[in-house]
């Protein structure tokens, strides 16, 4: 697979979150990559691998760390995923955080493949995906981008060059930050542990 396709970040401002915060402080992410200003994500109709539409509700209530991916990856899936479930397991509260990886290859990843890869990795995390239309709105919501690549004789297998990055959203379904899955090790879960000990039970 061709290297990941970094996310194109244009007009992204460096700003604070009013989410889950005290009255007179924003939310900060200390080791994220970028710090957007708020930005809601528009409504998308995603579903389980089995055809299951998802939750309205399933990137609010709570904080969400969103993957764009595929099951066949080779590599920069499963290094991802790997990543997000060791900060995932230092976490002191996960009951508030989701974790949520959605396939941008609707074609290939159906039930039961798409769970089975994304619960191999933590047994909480969600795996989503959607028509192509839909990927595309969410993607380009975020900054991601993903190509899928021709397959060398019709009807072959393909792989998909796609951004490696996580997108923090905050409980009210806003882009609030971006970490890199190769950065330092317990920073994301630092940044977490602190965000969700301001919040009320």
């Amino acid at each position: 697979m061709r290297a990941a396709v970094r996310a194109t970040w244009v007009a992204l401002v460096i700003g604070g979150l009013g989410a889950c915060a005290g009255p007179d402080e924003a939310p900060s992410f200390p080791h994220a990559l970028m710090t957007p200003s708020p930005k809601p994500l528009p409504s998308a109709a995603l579903v389980h691998g089995d055809g299951q539409p998802a939750a309205p509700d399933l990137v609010t209530g709570r904080w969400t760390w969103l993957y764009f991916g595929y099951a066949n990856c080779p590599d920069v899936c499963p290094a991802a995923l790997d990543f997000a479930a060791r900060e995932y397991r230092k976490l002191r509260h996960p009951e508030r955080v989701r974790v949520v990886f959605v396939s941008v290859d609707p074609a290939r990843d159906r039930a039961p493949k798409l769970t089975q890869f994304v619960q191999f990795y933590h047994p909480a995390f969600l795996g989503v995906t959607a028509d192509v239309a839909t990927i595309d709105t969410l993607t380009r919501a975020v900054g991601a981008s993903y190509v899928i690549d021709k397959p060398a004789t019709p009807g072959g297998s393909y792989t998909v060059s796609h951004s490696n990055m996580v997108f923090a959203l905050d409980p009210e379904g806003r882009l609030g930050a971006v970490y890199a899955p190769e950065g330092t090790p317990g920073a994301l879960a630092e940044d977490f542990n602190r965000l969700t000990a301001k919040e009320k039970v």
